[in-house]
C-alpha cells in the first residue's frame, strides 16, 4: 500500500466548508467562493477536499494544514502526506496498514 497515491494532488486541495443547506465555502489558498451540490460533485474529479474544523474560518484551516502537512512529512521523511490523506483518520488509517503489512482495507 502506497501513502502517496501516483498522481499528486498537493496543487489541487480545496478547503472546504459544508454549510448545512447544500451549500458549500470553497478555498484553494487564494480565491473563495460558494458552490452547490453540484459543484462538489464535479469539483471531486478534480481536487482532494479536506475539511474545516467547526470553529475555524477556511484562511485558518488553509493555513494550519498547510503546517501540519509540511511538519509530517519533514518528520517522516516524505512517508506521509496528509494534504493527499486528507485527514487524521485515513491518514492513521493507512500508515498503520502499511507499517503492519495489512490488508487493503479500500
Amino acid at each position: 500500500m502506497q501513502l502517496v497515491p501516483k498522481k499528486q494532488v498537493t496543487e489541487n486541495t480545496l478547503i472546504f466548508k459544508n454549510n448545512n443547506n447544500s451549500t458549500y465555502d470553497f478555498y484553494n489558498g487564494k480565491t473563495s467562493w460558494n458552490g452547490s451540490n453540484n459543484t462538489f460533485r464535479e469539483l471531486s474529479h478534480q481536487y482532494l477536499f479536506i475539511p474545516v474544523k467547526r470553529n475555524e474560518t477556511l484562511e485558518e484551516a488553509y493555513a494550519r494544514i498547510t503546517v501540519e502537512s509540511e511538519e509530517l512529512m519533514e518528520k517522516s521523511n516524505g512517508e506521509i502526506n496528509m494534504k493527499i490523506t486528507e485527514n487524521y483518520l485515513k491518514t492513521t488509517l493507512e500508515l498503520f496498514c502499511k507499517k503492519s503489512k495489512a490488508t487493503n482495507y479500500k
